[in-house]
C-alpha cells in the first residue's frame, strides 16, 4: 500500500479552485500494481486511473452484466456553503439579522476564549492566505476575465484581487459526505451557534487531517482555444502532452459509480470540471438512460469516436466487446452562505444532474477494462474522483503571531539577511515576503530559512522560489533549535521586499474535537426541559416511592400529532408501559433533563434496535417493536429508573388507545437516597453537588448538562474520580471513556469525561457495594453551564456493577 502525506497544491490548489493553499491530507492509493506490473493488469486504464484505488473493501464488480444500471446513496450529503475565499472564508458574517452578529469564526473565538481565530482563518484559508494576489482598493483594479473581485476583510479599506470560485468545496464535499447535517442551534458559553455556523466550522475542520483515496490526475490547463490551452488530436482527445486532461477514464467512472451508488449505496466526490477549475461535488445517484446500454461493433465504436471507416478498434487493443451508454449523474451543489437551517427536506433544491455519453470497452469475459468519452462529454466529464476514508483530530486556522517585520533591499545575485530570530522548538515558523514596488518595477527574489546558520543556495530548511518576489516559507522548528536565519537572494532583478516572520503555536486554532462536540450537541440535544412543560407528572400516577402498582390511561390520538402521556419519575423498579391501538402509532420517550431521545422517530437510542435492549445511565431499557397498528408495543425499564422520562404517543391516524403501565414494590427502600438538584457554575469553578453518607449501598450519581462540565468524587482530600490539569493530582479514575477501579471494598465505575452518550456534560459515577466513609461529589466547570445532578442509592446490583 502506498501511503503518502502531502499538501495538495499540485492536485487541488494550483489555482486554488475551490481549494485553498494548504489542504493537508493523507492519500491512500489503495492496493495498486506497481509500474512494472501495469501490463499484467486485466484492465486497460492507466495506473493513476485504476478503479481499484477507490475499492476500499477489494470487492468491486467489473463484469458489465453484473453491474447495476442505477443507484443512489443511502445517506444523502448535506448542502452547505463553500465559504468563498473572497468573503474571507468562515469569517463571513452571513447572519444579517443584526450588524453586530459575529461570523462562525468570531463565535468560536468568543465561545472558546481562543484569541486570534478570526485572523488565523484569514491567514490560513481566507483573504490573507492569498499572498500572491494583486492588492486593490476597487474591483477595477482586478482582472474581470478571471472573475476577480476586490476582496476586503471586515472593516478594511484595501484588499486583494481574488477569483470568486476559490473556496472550501474540497473540504465541504467530504464533510457533507462523512458527517450528519446539524439539526438545531447550540448554546456554548453564552454564544449561540446556529446550524450554518456549525456547518462552517465542520467544513473548515475538513481542510486538515483527512485521509482520502484519490483517482486520476488533475488537469491544470485551460480549455480556452488558445495555443497555451489544451490541445486535441484528430479524435477530440487531449494530446499526450495534456494526458492529465483526458482522464477520468469513462470505464473507470462507470465502474466506480455503479459500485459506490448501485452496490454500496455510498456517495463519492468528483471534480466535475475537466480543465483547470476544480469544483468538488458529492455524487449521490446515477442512472443509465432508457434504451441504453447498446451493444455496438468495433467499427460503430470507432464511428462514435469520429474514426469512420475503420474496422479495427483504434483506442484499446485489448477490447473485444463494446457498449454505448448515456448516463445521468446527480450531485449536490453548495447552498448560499446566508442560508441557515437543516436543508435535508429540501435537498432536491440543491441537487443537479450531469448527462454523460461514453463507450465502455469490455474483454472476452465481459469485464469492463476501459472506455472513451464521446460527443459533448469529451469536454464535459469529471477530471478526478476521490473518496474520504478517515478524519483525525487535528486543528485548523491557528493564528500567525508576528515576531518581526522588516524591509530589505536585495540586489541581483546578492544575499540580504534579517537579524537572527529567537524561536521555540516544536512550533511552526511562517515567513512571508512581498515586493514593496509597483508591479512593473518588481524583481525576482527567492526566500530561504535555516536554523543552524545563515542559509545558502544549497543549505536551508525551507525555501520558496515561485517566481517574482512574493514568496512564502512555512516550516517546523526542531525541538533542539532556538534561532532562525532568514535570507533573500536576488535571483533576477533586484527588489525592495517586506518580510514578515510569524510563529504558529499548537493548540491555538480550531480543534476538530471541539467542533465535533458542537455537532454532536446539535444532533443529540433536544430543545431542553422547557419543551416538556406540557407534560405533567400527574398525568400518570406512580403511587408512593416504595410501593408497586399498575394503572392505565385511555388517550385519544390525532393523526400527525403527538399526545402527551406523562412523566416517569426516578426510583421506580421494573417500570413498563404497553401501548395498544388500532391506528399506526408509537411511544416516544425522552430524558427530561438532557433531552436525549431514548425512543422515537428521529435520532433515538433505539434507532437501530427495533426489538431489544440498550443501556443508558445505569438502567436497561427494552422495547418490542418501534410502532404498533392493531397490536401492542411495550417499553420496559429493567431495574430502577435513574432518569425522569417524558412519555408521549406519536400517531399517524385518528383513534383511541390504551396505555397500561405498572411497576414493582421495593423492599427496604425507605432509607435509600433519591434526590435531584441543580447547580450553576462559571468556567473554572468547582461546586460540591452531593454528599454520599457512610453506609450507602449501590449508588448512582448522574449529571446532565448542555455544557462541558466534569463530575468528580472525593474521599476527603483523596481524588477518586478526577480529570485534572497537568499540575493537579489525577483521580484513580480520570479518563475520557468508561473505566472501573476497586477502592476500599467499593467498585467504582466512571463514564469518562467524554460523556456517557458521547456528550461532554452527561456523565455518571456508579458505586457498587457499601460506602465505608462519607464521599463528596463535585462538579468542575470546564466551561460555564448548569449541572442537573441526581443521586440514587439502594439500586439493584446489575445497575451499578462494572460492565468492563
Amino acid at each position: 500500500m502506498n501511503l503518502r502525506t502531502l499538501v495538495l497544491i499540485s492536485l487541488l490548489s494550483t489555482a486554488a479552485a475551490c481549494a485553498d493553499d494548504g489542504w493537508t491530507v493523507t492519500i491512500d492509493r489503495g492496493e495498486q500494481a506497481s509500474g512494472s506490473e501495469v501490463d499484467k493488469l486485466p484492465v486497460s486504464w492507466s495506473f493513476q486511473d485504476d478503479p481499484k484505488i477507490l475499492d476500499f473493501d477489494n470487492d468491486f464488480i467489473t463484469h458489465f452484466d453484473s453491474l447495476p444500471t442505477e443507484g443512489e446513496a443511502a445517506n444523502a450529503p448535506w448542502a452547505g456553503s463553500y465559504w468563498p475565499i473572497y468573503e474571507d472564508s468562515i469569517n463571513y458574517r452571513w447572519d444579517k439579522s443584526s450588524p453586530d452578529t459575529l461570523s462562525p469564526a468570531g463565535k468560536f473565538e468568543k465561545a472558546f476564549g481562543r484569541e486570534g481565530i478570526v485572523d488565523g482563518v484569514s491567514a490560513n484559508h481566507g483573504i490573507e492566505s492569498q499572498v500572491t494576489a494583486t492588492p486593490c482598493t476597487t474591483k477595477s483594479d482586478c482582472d474581470s476575465k478571471k472573475k476577480e473581485v476586490c476582496a476586503k476583510r471586515h472593516g478594511e479599506e484595501t484588499g486583494r484581487c481574488i477569483e470568486t470560485w476559490f473556496g472550501l468545496c474540497h473540504a465541504w464535499a467530504p464533510a457533507a459526505t462523512m458527517t450528519q447535517e446539524p439539526q438545531r442551534s447550540v448554546m456554548h458559553n453564552g454564544v449561540e451557534f446556529k446550524i450554518n455556523d456549525i456547518k462552517a466550522l465542520v467544513t473548515i475542520s475538513y481542510t486538515e487531517g483527512l485521509k482520502v483515496r484519490f483517482l486520476s490526475k488533475r488537469c491544470n490547463d485551460k480549455d480556452d482555444g488558445t495555443e497555451d490551452g489544451i490541445q486535441y488530436d484528430e479524435f477530440g482527445v487531449p494530446t499526450e502532452e495534456f494526458e492529465e486532461c483526458a482522464d477520468t477514464n469513462a470505464g473507470t467512472f462507470h465502474v466506480v459509480a455503479a459500485n459506490y451508488l448501485g452496490v454500496k449505496k455510498k456517495a463519492f466526490v468528483e471534480d466535475r470540471t475537466f480543465d483547470y477549475e476544480v469544483w468538488n461535488q458529492p455524487v449521490t445517484a446515477f442512472e443509465v438512460k432508457p434504451g441504453y446500454p447498446k451493444k455496438i461493433s468495433a467499427s460503430q465504436a470507432n464511428a462514435l469516436m469520429t474514426a469512420e471507416g475503420e474496422e479495427d478498434y483504434l483506442f484499446n487493443n485489448k477490447a473485444k466487446q463494446w457498449r454505448h451508454l448515456k448516463t445521468s449523474v446527480s450531485y449536490i451543489v453548495e447552498s448560499p452562505s446566508e442560508l441557515d437551517g437543516n436543508l435535508q427536506d429540501s435537498i432536491e433544491t440543491y441537487t443537479r444532474k450531469d448527462h454523460y455519453e461514453y463507450i465502455l470497452e469490455l474483454d472476452n469475459q465481459g469485464h469492463v477494462i476501459g472506455g472513451e468519452w464521446i460527443g459533448d462529454s469529451k469536454k464535459a466529464h469529471p477530471d478526478f474522483l476521490w473518496a474520504p476514508e478517515k478524519k483525525t483530530n487535528t486543528e485548523v486556522a491557528p493564528p500567525h503571531l508576528e515576531i518581526t517585520k522588516e524591509t530589505l533591499t536585495v540586489a541581483k545575485n546578492t544575499w540580504s539577511y534579517l537579524q537572527p530570530i529567537e524561536v521555540t522548538g516544536g512550533e511552526s515558523l511562517r515567513v512571508v515576503m512581498h515586493s514593496t514596488r509597483e508591479k512593473d518595477k518588481q524583481g525576482n527574489i527567492d526566500l530561504f530559512v535555516r536554523f543552524m546558520d545563515k542559509p545558502t543556495k544549497w543549505s536551508f530548511d525551507c525555501k520558496s522560489t515561485r517566481g517574482g518576489s512574493t514568496e512564502v516559507c512555512t516550516t517546523h522548528v526542531p525541538w533542539h533549535q532556538h534561532v532562525a536565519y532568514v535570507g533573500a537572494f536576488g535571483f533576477g532583478d533586484g527588489d525592495d521586499v517586506e518580510i514578515t516572520v510569524s510563529r504558529v503555536v499548537d493548540g491555538t486554532g480550531i480543534s476538530w474535537q471541539e467542533v465535533e462536540m458542537l455537532l454532536e450537541k446539535s444532533l443529540t440535544l433536544a430543545d431542553g426541559p422547557e419543551t416538556f412543560d406540557e407534560v405533567e407528572a400527574g398525568s400518570m400516577d406512580w403511587g408512593e416511592s416504595c410501593e408497586g402498582g399498575f394503572a392505565d390511561l385511555q388517550p385519544t390520538l390525532t393523526a400527525g400529532e403527538t399526545t402527551p402521556v406523562g412523566l416517569v419519575p426516578t426510583g421506580k423498579l421494573g417500570a413498563s408501559m404497553t401501548l395498544k391501538t388500532d391506528v399506526n402509532a408509537s411511544l416516544t420517550v425522552f430524558d427530561k433533563i438532557s433531552g436525549t431521545e431514548i425512543l422515537g422517530p428521529d435520532n433515538s437510542l433505539f434507532k437501530n434496535t427495533p426489538n431489544g435492549c440498550i443501556n443508558y445511565y445505569g438502567a436497561t431499557y427494552c422495547i418490542s417493536g418501534l410502532s404498533v397498528a392493531g397490536g401492542s408495543q411495550t417499553f420496559e425499564v429493567k431495574g430502577v429508573t435513574t432518569r425522569q422520562l417524558v412519555v408521549r404517543i406519536l400517531a399517524e391516524g385518528d383513534g383511541d388507545a390504551v396505555l397500561d403501565y405498572k411497576w414493582e414494590e421495593q423492599a427496604d427502600c425507605e432509607s435509600s437516597i433519591n434526590e435531584s438538584t441543580e447547580h450553576e457554575l462559571e468556567a473554572s469553578d468547582t461546586a460540591v453537588v452531593a454528599t454520599i453518607p457512610e453506609g450507602a449501598q449501590n449508588v448512582l450519581i448522574a449529571m446532565s448538562s448542555t455544557s462541558d462540565l466534569d463530575l468528580m468524587l472525593f474521599d476527603g482530600d483523596k481524588a477518586l474520580v478526577h480529570w485534572a490539569w497537568v499540575d493537579e493530582e489525577k483521580g484513580i479514575l480520570s479518563g475520557a471513556h468508561a473505566e472501573s477501579a476497586d477502592y476500599e471494598g467499593l467498585k467504582i465505575t466512571y463514564s469518562g469525561y467524554a460523556g456517557s452518550d458521547e456528550s461532554p456534560g452527561n456523565e455518571f459515577i456508579k458505586l457498587f457495594g457499601t460506602t465505608g466513609a462519607p464521599l463528596e461529589a463535585r462538579v468542575f466547570g470546564y466551561e460555564s453551564g448548569v449541572a442537573q445532578i441526581s443521586v440514587m442509592s439502594g439500586l439493584p446490583d446489575d445497575q451499578v456493577a462494572p460492565e468492563l
